[in-house]
């Protein structure tokens, strides 16, 4: 293997999980089913940390694609792995909150969660909020909890219509240069609106991460979308998402 880093991808999400015991009407799963069904299978997440451990990845980890985390057994032992072998990284859990009590809070929070971002679907009903209101200024500072009316929506690469602005087919999107996408099988997504997989780069157990990184088709999309070529590719073409990196590069807008 030739390993040529250059400039790396800053986040990572990784399907532990495919299902979601949620069907929100901005989501895909409303009214679909994913390509990838169940969860990712601890060879599969474990190649991919000793991937991500060879290049000293330091950047975000979440573990998300359209599931729900919490539902994957094998969630706080994964998150306690990843904090281990990528001591430096910034672990992010993008949860319903509707299976997040106190004890599993504090479990994952010790064993190296750096911010949850809760998303709240039944407002004063909802079940996180008894555990939020409860829980200590220190844990409630990495806890971002949000109303859905408070998301950023869109399409979702054009599967949802009427959700978020226009689409501008030449407006660049950053999102593949900084962001991949692991599904529970292993593939190697681009963007995470690529909800169908339409755009795949290869499956990380067939071929070292790093590698299909810097395959030439994929260096060269990257390049394109980074310089407004939407039309080029089929999900783009039609997506609004119009994403903006905060200053250490870690995470998009809400």
């Amino acid at each position: 293997m030739i390993m040529r880093l250059g400039k790396m991808f800053r986040m990572v999400e990784i399907e532990i999980n495919s299902q979601c015991n949620r069907k929100c009407s901005y989501c895909p799963n409303s009214f679909m089913k994913r390509k990838e069904q169940g969860e990712m299978e601890s060879k599969v997440f474990y190649k991919l940390l000793e991937s991500l451990r060879k290049i000293k990845f330091d950047g975000r980890i979440s573990y998300h694609f359209f599931g729900e985390p919490l539902l994957c057994k094998n969630l706080i032992p994964y998150v306690k792995e990843t904090k281990i072998q990528l001591p430096d990284s910034k672990i992010f859990l993008y949860s319903n909150g509707d299976y997040l009590d106190r004890e599993k809070l504090v479990l994952l929070n010790d064993y190296g969660v750096d911010k949850f971002i809760i998303t709240n679907h039944q407002g004063n009903g909802h079940r996180f909020q008894k555990v939020y209101d409860h829980i200590s200024d220190n844990l409630k500072e990495k806890v971002t909890y949000l109303t859905s009316k408070e998301l950023n929506l869109v399409n979702r690469g054009g599967l949802l219509e009427g959700v978020g602005g226009n689409v501008i087919s030449e407006r660049p999107c950053i999102v593949p240069k900084n962001l991949l996408v692991i599904t529970c099988k292993g593939n190697v997504v681009y963007c995470f609106n690529d909800y169908c997989q339409v755009h795949t780069m290869g499956n990380i157990m067939e071929r070292d991460l790093i590698d299909i990184w810097n395959d030439e088709v994929y260096v060269r999309i990257r390049t394109e979308l980074a310089e407004g070529k939407r039309s080029n590719y089929e999900v783009c073409k039609v997506c609004n998402h119009y994403s903006a990196l905060t200053e250490d590069g870690l995470d998009f807008e809400l």
